[in-house]
């Protein structure tokens, strides 16, 4: 709640709104635009939009110089260890936000990606898939999102030391 107020404040205050993310930069257009917010910012940075991503300050001076932000008057908002090193790798300031999942919490963000997918009919790319195995038929949605309804989907969470879970999603 209050998302759009704030973003419509800092507009009207003239700062310029970017977005600089670790998601694949056309899942991250496809959430803004599932939110609403999409047209508020005047640039959206993913992990593909450029050879690097964060913590490399690469993406975040990209996405300040294409939303014509001056450097030295901007700062990056964000919710993850990996934000405060890019921002420290700029030489910027932060301020870091305790909401949502975020890349710290994989699991979390995996499962927010499903219940997106969910949401929007529309399947996030399995990133970087070349040869696919003979031995394996499945559908792994290779390079591209790929638009089609899901009514149901697990969402498999393994971890170091035995501490792995699958979840399962449905639409009742």
């Amino acid at each position: 709640d209050g998302v759009e107020a704030a973003l419509d404040a800092l507009a009207a205050g003239g700062w310029a709104l970017s977005v600089c993310t670790n998601k694949p930069e056309r899942l991250a257009l496809i959430l803004l635009d599932a939110l609403g917010v999409l047209d508020r910012f005047a640039c959206v940075i993913g992990a593909d939009t450029l050879p690097v991503r964060k913590p490399d300050p690469a993406p975040l001076l990209a996405a300040w110089a294409r939303s014509g932000a001056a450097r030295d008057a901007s700062l990056l908002v964000g919710d993850t260890v990996t934000d405060r090193r890019t921002a420290q790798a700029a030489g910027a300031p932060c301020v870091l936000m305790d909401m949502g999942v975020s890349a710290d919490d994989p699991h979390a963000l995996e499962a927010a990606a499903v219940l997106m997918a969910m949401k929007t009919g529309v399947i996030p790319p399995t990133i970087g898939y070349e040869e696919p195995d003979p031995d394996c038929d499945l559908d792994v949605t290779p390079n591209e999102a790929r638009e089609r309804p899901v009514a149901a989907a697990l969402s498999d969470s393994f971890a170091f030391g035995g501490l792995n879970a699958v979840l399962a999603f449905r639409r009742v």
